[in-house]
Order: C-alpha cells, then sequence, then structure tokens
C-alpha cells in the first residue's frame, strides 16, 4: 500500500468526496484537472489463474485529455498521472507511464485518447550484458535497467533469507557455489554487435546464454527472489511478495452487490513447484503454487517456502468507491455478504477516474480460466506469457481440481505381494476409477461392478461423454469412411444432417448419385429425385404422390390406370 497519511485515508473513505486529478507529459507539461476529461488503469501482479512467483506484467493507462495548450508529440512521451482529495493537500502518483497511441476524437484534434504501458513496455528487446561478466544478480538487474531507461527500488532487492551477494553469470545450466547461483561467462559480440553463438566462437570458456528478453530476465530474477516484479506508483521497478496492508473494506464501502465470490471455498497452499518441464522441484507438501523458473535450485525454493509459508485467501471480486493508495500486491480484509471479513489479495486492479472515482479489485483462484495478455515489439498490452511449466501445471490444475476431498490408494490387486493398480474414490467411497496393466474402468457402485473406460486394444465408445466428439477418420463395420471410401462412397455422401430455412433438422439418406433419396424432417418423410424433386411425401397431415402407379393398404389395392382413373380392387383380384 502507497504510504498516505490517515487524512488522506479518511478523505477516500468520506461519504462526500471529490477527487482531483493531473498528469505530468515529460516531467513537465502540466495536465489539470480541466484538461483530463477521464482516465482507467488497469494493474496486476497476477493473472488469472491464481496467486504465482516471478510475474512481471506490464499496467496500462487510457486516458481521455483535451489537446495541451503547448503543442507536443504525444506518442513517445512518458506521462504521469496523479490524484487528491479535495480539502486533502496530498497528491497520490499513479505510475508512470510511455504512451504507445494518441488517437484524436474529433477533426479539430481538441481531444485525444491517450494509450500508456508502464516501464515493461521498454523491456522486450533481448538483453545483451553490457557489463563485465561473471557479475551479481543485482548488477545484472542494474544493467538493464540502465539499457531500458528505468530505475529500481533498491530497498525490494533484499529477502529476508536469500543473500544476493556472490557471482551470477548468465547460463542455461547455472550451479551453486557456496550457496550463490553461478552462471559461465558472458557471450562475444560481432562487430555489428550481433550476438555470436556457441558455434561461431573457438574458446576455451563455455557459456550458454539463454536467448531471453530484458522482461524474461526480470522475471526470472524476480521469482528467484520469491517475489513478483511491477513498477510502482512512483515509476520504479519494485520486487515485492504479497504484504498485509492493514486495510479493510466494510460493506458499506462496497457497491451494491459487488462483492462476489469466485469458488466456493477459500484457496490455500502450503507447498512451491518452480522450475523447468524437464525439471520441476517443489518445496512443502499439499497443494502448490507454481511458477516457471530455469535458474531456481533446491535450496533457494526452500529458502523462499521458509519465508512465503503456507498462502491462503478468498477468491473474489470487489467493486467498490476504491482509494488510491490500495496497490496490487496488497492483502485486504473484504467484508462478504455474510458479514464475515475474508483474506483477499490484490491480483489485479481497475482503477477509474470519470466524474467520480471507483475500483475494481480481482483475487483469483486457481481453477479460473487461463487468460494471458500478450507483448509485441509494436504493442505492449497487459499480459502475463505462460511457459510449458505453466501451461501444463495449470491444465492439470483445471482437470484435477474437482477431486479434492477425495481418496487414492495403491494396491495389490491379485494378492502376490506386488503393488499393481491404483483406485481414486470420491469422499463418500460410492464412484471409483481403477487402472491396472489390463486397463481403466469405471464403478458408480463403490466398486462392486465397473464398466471399461479403456484397455489395451483402445478407448471404449460406451464410456466417452463429451458435448461434442469430431475425428478425421470413423470405423464402420470394420471400415474406414469420411477420409477413405466405402464401397466407393464415403460416409458424407451417403447421409447427412443439415438445418432448413426455419433452422429445423433435415436428413438426408441416399448417395448423390441415386435416382432416389430420401428426406426427412420433424414432421414429414419424402422421397426426392436428382432434381430434388419431391416425387412422394408423408406427413403427419397426409400422404402426396407426384406419379403414383399403385398403392397397397390394408388389402385393398389403387392402381393407376392408362387413362389416368384410379381403380379400386381387393388385394390378388385383377
Amino acid at each position: 500500500m502507497y504510504s498516505v497519511s490517515s487524512n488522506f485515508i479518511a478523505a477516500a473513505e468520506a461519504n462526500a468526496r471529490q477527487i482531483l486529478t493531473r498528469a505530468y507529459i515529460n516531467d513537465s507539461t502540466l495536465l489539470t484537472g480541466e484538461d483530463i476529461i477521464d482516465l482507467t488503469i488497469i494493474e496486476a501482479t497476477d493473472t488469472s489463474s491464481g496467486v504465482s512467483m516471478g510475474s512481471a506484467i506490464a499496467s496500462k493507462l487510457e486516458m481521455k485529455i483535451k489537446a495541451p495548450q503547448t503543442p507536443i508529440l504525444l506518442t513517445g512521451s512518458s506521462i504521469r498521472p496523479e490524484v487528491a482529495f479535495y480539502g486533502v493537500d496530498e497528491w497520490v502518483p499513479l505510475g508512470k507511464f510511455y504512451i504507445e497511441s494518441a488517437k484524436s476524437n474529433d477533426d479539430f484534434n481538441t481531444t485525444y485518447t491517450i494509450t500508456a504501458y508502464d516501464g515493461f513496455s521498454k523491456t522486450e528487446t533481448q538483453y545483451i550484458p553490457q557489463i563485465p561478466m561473471p557479475n551479481t544478480m543485482a548488477e545484472i538487474m542494474r544493467d538493464i535497467a540502465s539499457q531500458c531507461g528505468f530505475t529500481i527500488d533498491e530497498s525490494t532487492l533484499a529477502h529476508s533469507s536469500l543473500s544476493l551477494d556472490g557471482t551470477l553469470v548468465l547460463s542455461n545450466l547455472p550451479t551453486l557455489v557456496n550457496g550463490i547461483l553461478v552462471f559461465p561467462t558472458a557471450p562475444e559480440i560481432d562487430s555489428n554487435g550481433a550476438l555470436l553463438l556457441v558455434e561461431d566462437v573457438v574458446q576455451t570458456t563455455k557459456f550458454d546464454l539463454i536467448e531471453a528478453t530484458c522482461r524474461q530476465y526480470l522475471s526470472y530474477f524476480a521469482g528467484w527472489l520469491g517475489k513478483n516484479a511491477r513498477f510502482n506508483r512512483n515509476g520504479k521497478l519494485a520486487f515485492a511478495w504479497y504484504t498485509n496492508s492493514g486495510h479493510s473494506i466494510p460493506r458499506e464501502l462496497q457497491y451494491l452487490g459487488g462483492c462476489k465470490r469466485l469458488t466456493e471455498q477459500d484457496f490455500e497452499a502450503s507447498a512451491i513447484t518452480a522450475g523447468t518441464s524437464d525439471n520441476m522441484l517443489t518445496a512443502g507438501s499439499g497443494t502448490s503454487i507454481s511458477f516457471e523458473n530455469p535458474f531456481i535450485t533446491q535450496d533457494v525454493l526452500d529458502n523462499i517456502h521458509s519465508v512465503v509459508g503456507t498462502v491462503a485467501y478468498a477468491p473474489m471480486n470487489v467493486k467498490w468507491r476504491g482509494n488510491p493508495a490500495i496497490e496490487p500486491g496488497d492483502i485486504v480484509m473484504v467484508e462478504d455478504s455474510l458479514g464475515e471479513y475474508r483474506t483477499v489479495y490484490v491480483m489485479e486492479q481497475t482503477l477509474r477516474i470519470s466524474g467520480g472515482f471507483h475500483a475494481e479489485i480481482k483475487c483469483y483462484g486457481p481453477t479460473e480460466a487461463d487468460v494471458a495478455f500478450t507483448t509485441s515489439p509494436t504493442s505492449k498490452k497487459l499480459q502475463q506469457v505462460y511457459t510449458k511449466l505453466q501451461e501444463a501445471i495449470a491444465e492439470a490444475t483445471k482437470l484435477l481440481g474437482g477431486s479434492k476431498g477425495g481418496k487414492y490408494e495403491v494396491i495389490d490387486e491379485d494378492g502376490d505381494g506386488v503393488s499393481d493398480a491404483w483406485v481414486i474414490r470420491t469422499a463418500d467411497g460410492k464412484r471409483c476409477l481403477k487402472a491396472n496393466l489390463n486397463g481403466i474402468g469405471l464403478s458408480d457402485d463403490s466398486g462392486a461392478n465397473y464398466r471399461q473406460a479403456m484397455t489395451m486394444q483402445g478407448i471404449n465408445a460406451d464410456a466417452i461423454y463429451t458435448g461434442t466428439m469430431s475425428a478425421q477418420r470413423i470405423s464402420v463395420g470394420g471400415k474406414i469412411v469420411d477420409g477413405e471410401t466405402v464401397d466407393s462412397k464415403t460416409l458424407g455422401d451417403v447421409f447427412s444432417v443439415e438445418l432448413d430455412d426455419d433452422n429445423h433438422p433435415v436428413v438426408t439418406i441416399g448417395s448423390s448419385e441415386s435416382d432416389i433419396r430420401q428426406k426427412q424432417t420433424n414432421d414429414a418423410i419424402a422421397f426426392v429425385n436428382g432434381a430434388e424433386d419431391t416425387v412422394a411425401k408423408f406427413s403427419i397431415t397426409g400422404a402426396e404422390w407426384a406419379d403414383m402407379q399403385q398403392m397397397k393398404y390394408c388389402g385393398f389395392v389403387w392402381t393407376k390406370s392408362e387413362s389416368g382413373n384410379v381403380r379400386f380392387t381387393k388385394a390378388g383380384e385383377s
């Protein structure tokens, strides 16, 4: 939480309050509240997949302003918005942003809508060290800051149990020397400033520089510290884990229906998983939070876990009157609809000023749908890019999240003293899944009977339950269709289902080469020829024939004569 006075907090919570705004362009040109029409800031330390470490998410500013009186090139300029409350002489910065676009809202260029992002927008280039190597982690981060044009909040580099002293060199396979993560030497650069690969350089010193952007390195180093990276309200890069703000949000500060639980139960994690898809490490036991980091070691992860301990919070969205001092990374207490206060991690926050001021806090649960914010060289959008490890863990969490409260057993099924099967049961024991070398079975009666879901021969279709199934090839009677042919006809050529103009299903049976095909709707069956003319039709109201020759019904025969008349006889009579 940004440090403010008690008078500022009281003004933010007052029933009658007036918010004031101003902004500085390039730290010199001042935009007053009269110049600022509205603004929105979206800032975050985590995405909708839930709590993690090593996040480096850009904050986004959208602002509608009147054209500055002094002509200035907005695109590429920096902008620093600030807010205050009437009657309190205390301005709170909302960050430093870099304008990516400025679009005129009218033909006379009287107002502009600007879109800007924080310092992470400057970190999308590949990192090439400009300092002697090997060097410390802190110096590498300072080198990145120098190259990208921002400053670091040095007070956030410390970690209560992780030392930054020692040598840290860039490498894909770091080693731990005297408790310090170590990489080999820096790469060589050719005359054009391009990075020379290992095979291009004859040398005796081995190195293996990861090809990564400055932002990725900041993310890795933040994770190695057991923290997240973000640009703070003063525009400096800061590293921090979630901390208690001491701030509460009672019901009277929330909008009607503004507190919404995202999951029925609170989330709690007592373990941390990190590494890469090829080398995952875990500290602690139980439900885990996870992040990707190629530099992590077991000792470092154990230290992080000893500091962070158990993570517990209530996933929810909170729409409320807002306080500009609240920041992502804060922990606040929120009064829910039952009158109970819940622990909420401020993972994402939206601040909106348009006449009035309001805010929305998002604290995500681990089973929320993944949302990524991508970045590109031309458009730095609010985004957390997932690696293979994070995607795999997130997907596994989604698929297995419903098994909480169940029971897992490894059993000796044939009694030979060797474990050869495993069983997962629901908490009440009624539903089971058992797997052994013969396959996988499902049971709804506590294991008394199993239906086969999979065997060594393949998947049992009777056990498939899905909303939609699609396949490139289908086997009918041992023959493959709809990709290859059956008796010179594909499945789609002899059977199809379409919707008519009234959105009703129409089933067609018969080859396109057939003289007559059958079409069936909800209330009729028709026979059509190759020209799509109806030859005969049976419906719930009657029957029609275009050229009937004979019809038999209940032992009687209707026959069309050559003269066009219909003759009625008993079956068997001439």
